[in-house]
């Protein structure tokens, strides 16, 4: 069980060793966040028989020092990074998703229409002042075509390409979804490998591994085009049950859900069989 746990984590480690070293993060920075991880993780989701956790206590889990803990857990209690929140979406992702979602902006079948830059609704400009607060409009449109997003009909009317944002210049947006979407992943995975889990997430994956430059470029466009379809279908669908059934007292029974696809491509091993 420890040499596949070992395995396991190894792999999960490469991509992310090889984005710290690119940034310029030493193993003494990543150590002392992976200290405050334990701590944490431990304080929140593994408490004593009495429903309290006690630094001792965190101590024996974790296998750090008691005045390690007392340190880690002070600073845990002044530090917002460790809070627990749900994600919020940046104005791009607001006006994006308001596209996807507003019946005004959509056709029946959820596709995004095509609307005007400027004017009444259904167009650009109201849907960034619904969307986004008093944020300039054409900030929001040169972000959108920037990353590709959207694309000009004629002078006055726009398209919405893919339904989907991901920032091309702002690397902290990035290293946002980057946090997010990875952590989404590993829970679903977690959840699926604990023994204690009676009803697992759906945890699906297509690949294979002889395949040619040519058939690649085809997968790719194949692969977006039949993802598109699916998460405007899904978007829909969640649209209009978003928020459904719950009242302003009625937080807590709220939950965070969706599904996360991706497209990946490892040639390390066609390296290794031509050795």
């Amino acid at each position: 069980m420890t040499d596949h746990l070992q395995s396991a984590v190894i792999c999960l480690l490469r991509p992310l060793i090889r984005l710290l070293l690119r940034s310029g993060i030493g193993f003494a920075t990543f150590a002392e966040w992976v200290k405050r991880v334990y701590v944490a993780v431990a304080e929140e989701e593994f408490p004593g028989t009495n429903g309290k956790q006690s630094g001792s206590r965190i101590a024996t889990l974790t296998g750090l020092h008691r005045k390690e803990v007392a340190r880690i857990r002070s600073e845990l209690a002044n530090d917002a990074r460790f809070e627990k929140k749900i994600p919020t979406a940046n104005r791009a992702q607001r006006v994006t998703n308001a596209w996807l979602q507003d019946p005004r902006y959509c056709k029946k079948n959820g596709e995004p229409c095509d609307i005007a830059i400027k004017g009444d609704a259904p167009s650009f400009y109201s849907l960034v002042k619904i969307a986004s607060g008093d944020i300039y409009p054409t900030a929001i449109l040169d972000e959108l075509l920037m990353a590709d997003i959207i694309e000009y009909v004629d002078d006055s009317h726009i398209r919405m390409k893919k339904p989907g944002y991901i920032p091309t210049e702002n690397n902290t947006e990035k290293l946002k979804i980057l946090g997010q979407s990875g952590c989404d992943l590993l829970s679903t995975l977690e959840h699926n490998v604990n023994p204690n889990t009676s009803t697992p997430h759906l945890q699906m994956t297509v690949a294979y591994n002889h395949l040619s430059p040519q058939v690649l470029e085809e997968f790719k466009q194949v692969s977006r085009e039949e993802v598109t379809a699916l998460l405007l279908k899904l978007n829909t669908w969640l649209a209009k049950r978003d928020g459904t059934g719950f009242d302003q007292h009625q937080p807590s029974q709220e939950v965070r859900a969706g599904l996360g696809i991706y497209y990946f491509e490892d040639n390390s091993g066609s390296k290794n069989e031509n050795k």
